[in-house]
C-alpha cells in the first residue's frame, strides 16, 4: 500500500511539474508576443490561451491602492447585429486595416446622467487597438448634441498609448500655457460587459481651442507628408489644414512658414524677425520646453501640428502624440524640421531652457504627485479589468517603470541645464602691444554661460580704479581692432566685475548633426576677449598669469564650471596672423570654391589644391559628401574659420596627394571660433607645415579649434604625425591612423576630451603622444609601433580604459612629469610593458598606476629609471 501511495505521489508530483514548467513556458511565450506585438499561429493559439489563464490567476493576488477618485462610468450600449458586422469587418492579425472604411454602427452613449444618441467605429491606430478582447473605439455624436464641446471622442486601450502618457502630457501643457486635448481616464461597460478601463480622449475642435482662451477664426494644420518624405520640397501645399476650421490660413504666412522649415533657413540673421511675423514665439519656446520634459523623443512624422489665428494673425503649436522617452541630449534634433531650425535660435533656445527651468524649479514635484495620484487612481481599476491584455504582474512593472522614467526624466535635466562648462586658453600676446592678454572662452555643452569676473592680483587695484584696464570683446574676427565691444565693468579692489550687457553671453553654439540626425557632438563654440592696457600700463607679469575668471550659468544663474585652464605664450610658440580678405576676392583667386550661405564656402565634387591656400575669418567651409580633394605637392590648408566635413558611410569624403612621388603639407584648422566636425573622411599622405613660426605637425590638424573627428581614417602620413591636436576639447572617436612614418597621433595642451575606440596601426614613432594633456582615453588599440604605443609627458594626465596596446618597443611611456591611471588594459609582447622615466626639474619624473591589467610576453615587464615610478595590479 506505502509502495502504491508513493508511485501515486511521485507520478502526480511528476504532472504537477509538468503542468508548472508548461505553464511557465507558456508565459514566456506570452510575454514574448507581448513584447514584440507578433501574432500567434492558429496552433499555438489554445496554448497561449492557457498560458493567458495562468498568467492572470498567478497574478489575482495583486491588489491596487484604494483610489483617491472613483473613475467616471461610461456606458456604450450597441445592437447585437450591429456588433456582429463591426467585428466581421476586422481584418486578420497581419492584414491592412483602413480606419477610414470601418463601418460607423448606432449606438446609445450614457454619461454623467444624460444619454446621447451616437455612431461607434473600431478604433485602428495600430494592429493592437483591434486585434485583441478588448478594443480601442471611435464614437461620434451628432452636430447639434456633442459631448463636452466635442462632436467625437476615442476610447483607448491605456497600454496602447502609453498607460500615463497621455494625462502628464495634458497636464504639462496647461501648466506651460499650452492647448491640450482633453484625456481622462474611464469605467466603460460595452453592452453590460465590464468594467473596462479606458483613457478616453476627446477630438480636438475649434470649440475646445475657444474654451482655452483661443479667439478669432481658428483652423488646425499638420504636415501633408513627413518631413524625410518631403525632402527639400518644403512649399505652401506642405502644411495641410484639417479639421473643423473656420477659415484658411493665407498662403503667403504658409508659404513663410515653408521657408523657414527649410534646411539652414536659421543661418539668416533675420530669421526670428521673420519667425515672429507668422508664429506665438512664446508658445513655441513653451512646447520646446514640453519636448523637453517628455525626454526630447524622436518626433512622430504627424506630430507637429500648428493652430492658426486669425485674430493675431499668428500660429501656435498644438501638443500631438508626444511619448515619454528615455531621456535624449536636450539638444538633440526631434527630426521637425521648423522646430530645429528654431531651437538653433540662440535666444530663441535660450527662453525655452528658460522655461524649462522655471518649470522644474515649480512643478517637478507635483509632476511626480500627479503621475503617482493617477496611478493610484488606475492601478486597482487595472487590476480588475477581465477583458485588459496585460496580467497584473505586468500592468504594475509597466507603471512601476513608467513611474521612474518620469523621475529619472526630471533628475537628467535639471543635471543637463546645470551644464555650462567652459574651457579657458588664455594667450600672452606676441607684440607686447596694447593687448595685455587674449582670453579664449570656450563655451561647450547645451546651456550658455555668462562671463561675471576677471580677478587680478592685489597689486593691480590702484590700476584697476584708474580705470586703466579694460575688456573688448572680439567681433570674430580674430584680431583685436576697431568695431571690438567694450564690456561695461565694475572694480572691486583688484577683481573686474561685469553684471549687465549681452558681451557676456558665452553661448556654445549648436551641435554636429550628420545628414541622418544623428548627435556627433555636443555644441562648443569659442568667444574671444581682449584686456586692454594704455600706453603707460605695464605688461602682467607671469606670476600673475592665468588669471581666475568667473563664469555663471545663464539658465540657472548658478556657478558655471571651468573645466580647465591653459596658458599660452606666443612669445614662444608664435602666432599665426589670419589673412584679411573679403569673400568676393577669395572666390576670384580660388576658383576650386563655390559660395555658400551668407559667408561661407562650399567644396564638391572632384578638385585639386596647391600651394599654400589661406580661409579667413568668418568664411566657414562646407565639403559636401562624396567629395575628392587632391592635394598637389607642398599644398597646404590653413582655415582660420570652421571646416564641415560631414560625410556619410556610402559618400565618404577622400583627401588624397595629386602626385604619389610629391607630399602634401597639411589640412590645418587655425583658432577657429565655431567647431569643425570631420565625420567619414579618409586621407591619404600628408606631412605637416608650419606657418608664422608655428609647427602644423599632422596631416589633419587642429590647433586651438573646437571641434569632432569621428570614423576618420588617415593612412601613410610623412609628418611628425596623423593627426596633431592642440589647445582643444578632444573628441576623437572610431577612427584609424595606419602607416605613419613618423607619429600616429600628438596631443598638445589639450584642457580635456576624450579619444575613443580609435585604432592606430604601424607607426614609426609614438602611436598616441599625450602632452600636457588631462584627457580619458578608452577602447584605444595600438599594434606595432616603433617606439611607445602611448607616451605621456609635460604634466599629462591621462586616464586609460579598456584598451589592449601590442607589439610597440613601450608599452606605456611616462615621463617628465607625466601619470597614467589605467584601468582593464591588455598589453602584449612589447619590449618593455611599463616605463616610467625621469624627466626636467620643473616636471620631474614619471608614474604609471595600472589596475586590472594583463601585461604578457614582454622581454622586460617593469622598467623604472631616473625616480619614475610604477604600481601595477
Amino acid at each position: 500500500m506505502r509502495r502504491k501511495t508513493a508511485i501515486i505521489g511521485g507520478v502526480t508530483a511528476l504532472i504537477v511539474i509538468q503542468l508548472l514548467i508548461l505553464a511557465g513556458y507558456a508565459v514566456i511565450l506570452l510575454r514574448t508576443e507581448l513584447a514584440t506585438g507578433a501574432s500567434s499561429s492558429e496552433r499555438l493559439t489554445p496554448f497561449l490561451e492557457f498560458g493567458r489563464t495562468v498568467d492572470k490567476y498567478a497574478s489575482a493576488f495583486y491588489k491596487g491602492p484604494v483610489p483617491e477618485q472613483t473613475l467616471p462610468a461610461y456606458r456604450l450600449e450597441i445592437d447585437p447585429d450591429q456588433w456582429g458586422r463591426m467585428m466581421q469587418s476586422l481584418p486578420a492579425a497581419d492584414a491592412a486595416f483602413d480606419e477610414e472604411l470601418a463601418p460607423w454602427a448606432p449606438a446609445t452613449f450614457a454619461a454623467e446622467d444624460a444619454v446621447w444618441e451616437a455612431h461607434v467605429r473600431v478604433h485602428g491606430e495600430s494592429p493592437a487597438h483591434f486585434i485583441w478582447p478588448k478594443k480601442s473605439f471611435d464614437v461620434q455624436f451628432a452636430k447639434d448634441k456633442p459631448f463636452h464641446s466635442s462632436q467625437a471622442i476615442s476610447f483607448l486601450i491605456p497600454e496602447e498609448r502609453g498607460w500615463v502618457n497621455d494625462p502628464l502630457l495634458q497636464e504639462r501643457s496647461r501648466a506651460l500655457g499650452l492647448l491640450h486635448p482633453e484625456v481622462s481616464f474611464v469605467d466603460l461597460h460595452i453592452n453590460g460587459r465590464g468594467p473596462m478601463v479606458y483613457l478616453a480622449s476627446e477630438e480636438w475642435s475649434v470649440d475646445l481651442a475657444r474654451e482655452q482662451g483661443r479667439g478669432g477664426s481658428l483652423s488646425l494644420y499638420a504636415p501633408s507628408v513627413s518631413a524625410e518624405d518631403a525632402g527639400g520640397a518644403i512649399d505652401a501645399a506642405y502644411w495641410e489644414r484639417i479639421g473643423d476650421g473656420d477659415e484658411r490660413a493665407p498662403d503667403d504666412a504658409l508659404g513663410l512658414l515653408s521657408e523657414l522649415s527649410r534646411p539652414g533657413a536659421e543661418t539668416d540673421p533675420d530669421y526670428l524677425a521673420n519667425l515672429s511675423q507668422v508664429m506665438d514665439i512664446d508658445r513655441l519656446a513653451a512646447y520646446m520646453a514640453l519636448r523637453m520634459l517628455m525626454g526630447n523623443p524622436e518626433a512622430e512624422p504627424d506630430e507637429m501640428r500648428l493652430l492658426y489665428r486669425s485674430d493675431r494673425g499668428l500660429f501656435e503649436p498644438v501638443p500631438w502624440k508626444i511619448t515619454l522617452s528615455q531621456p535624449r541630449p536636450i539638444l538633440a534634433p526631434s527630426g521637425i524640421a521648423l522646430l530645429d531650425n528654431a531651437s538653433r535660435v540662440p535666444s530663441l533656445r535660450s527662453r525655452a531652457q528658460a522655461m524649462l527651468q522655471e518649470y522644474l524649479k515649480d512643478h517637478a514635484e507635483t509632476d511626480i504627485a500627479f503621475f503617482k495620484t493617477t496611478r493610484g487612481n488606475i492601478e486597482a481599476a487595472l487590476f480588475t479589468d477581465q477583458w485588459k491584455l496585460p496580467s497584473n504582474r505586468i500592468v504594475r512593472n509597466a507603471l512601476e517603470a513608467q513611474q521612474k522614467l518620469v523621475e529619472g526624466t526630471l533628475t537628467d535635466l535639471q543635471a543637463q541645464l546645470s551644464t555650462a562648462e567652459v574651457l579657458m586658453n588664455q594667450r600672452v600676446p606676441q607684440d607686447g602691444g596694447e593687448v595685455l592678454l587674449v582670453i579664449d572662452a570656450n563655451a561647450r555643452g547645451p546651456v550658455a554661460g555668462m562671463l561675471t569676473s576677471i580677478t587680478f592680483p592685489l597689486r593691480y587695484s590702484e590700476i584697476l580704479a584708474r580705470g586703466e584696464i579694460t575688456l573688448v570683446r572680439d567681433t570674430g574676427d580674430g584680431a583685436y581692432g576697431e568695431g571690438d565691444l567694450p564690456m561695461n565693468a565694475l572694480f572691486t579692489g583688484s577683481t573686474m566685475r561685469f553684471s549687465e550687457g549681452q558681451e557676456r553671453l558665452l553661448w556654445p553654439g549648436n551641435p554636429a548633426v550628420t545628414s541622418q540626425g544623428e548627435l556627433l557632438r555636443l555644441p562648443h563654440r569659442r568667444h574671444r576677449f581682449y584686456l586692454v592696457g594704455g600706453i603707460t600700463t605695464p605688461a602682467l607679469s607671469l606670476d600673475a598669469l592665468p588669471l581666475p575668471v568667473g563664469i555663471s550659468n545663464a539658465v540657472t544663474g548658478t556657478e558655471g564650471q571651468i573645466i580647465g585652464t591653459a596658458l599660452i605664450d606666443d612669445r614662444v610658440y608664435g602666432e599665426t596672423l589670419p589673412p584679411q580678405m573679403k569673400r568676393a576676392e577669395f572666390l576670384s583667386r580660388y576658383k576650386q570654391f563655390a559660395a555658400q550661405g551668407e559667408n561661407g564656402l562650399l567644396l564638391k565634387g572632384s578638385v585639386v589644391l596647391e600651394g599654400l591656400i589661406a580661409i579667413p575669418p568668418e568664411m566657414p567651409l562646407t565639403v559636401a559628401p562624396g567629395t575628392q580633394i587632391r592635394m598637389e605637392g607642398g599644398a597646404t590648408v590653413l582655415s582660420f574659420s570652421s571646416v564641415s566635413m560631414l560625410g556619410e558611410e556610402n559618400a565618404t569624403i577622400r583627401i588624397l596627394p595629386a602626385d604619389t612621388e610629391e607630399q602634401w603639407g597639411t589640412f590645418a584648422i587655425i583658432d577657429a571660433s565655431e567647431p569643425s566636425d570631420l565625420h567619414y573622411v579618409t586621407v591619404e599622405g600628408g606631412k605637416g607645415a608650419s606657418a608664422g613660426g608655428k609647427s602644423l605637425k599632422g596631416s589633419i590638424t587642429f590647433a586651438g579649434s573646437p571641434g569632432s573627428i569621428t570614423n576618420v581614417t588617415i593612412t601613410g602620413a610623412q609628418g611628425e604625425s596623423a593627426l596633431a591636436l592642440s589647445q582643444m576639447f578632444v573628441d576623437v572617436r572610431d577612427s584609424t591612423i595606419t602607416g605613419s612614418a613618423h607619429g600616429g597621433i600628438i596631443i598638445e595642451s589639450a584642457l580635456a576630451g576624450r579619444m575613443e575606440s580609435v585604432t592606430v596601426l604601424t607607426s614609426s614613432g609614438h602611436a598616441i603622444d599625450v602632452l600636457g594633456s588631462p584627457i580619458v582615453l578608452r577602447n584605444i588599440i595600438v599594434d606595432g609601433g616603433s617606439q611607445a604605443c602611448i607616451h605621456v609627458a609635460a604634466r599629462a594626465t591621462p586616464l586609460m580604459e579598456d584598451s589592449r596596446l601590442r607589439g610597440c618597443r613601450i608599452g606605456i611611456f611616462a615621463e617628465d612629469g607625466g601619470h597614467v591611471v589605467a584601468k582593464n588594459l591588455r598589453l602584449v609582447s612589447n619590449d618593455i610593458g611599463f616605463f616610467a622615466g625621469g624627466g626636467s626639474a620643473a616636471f620631474g619624473p614619471g608614474s604609471i598606476i595600472a589596475n586590472d591589467t594583463v601585461s604578457i610576453y614582454h622581454r622586460e615587464e617593469i622598467h623604472e629609471q631616473s625616480g619614475g615610478v610604477v604600481a601595477v595590479e
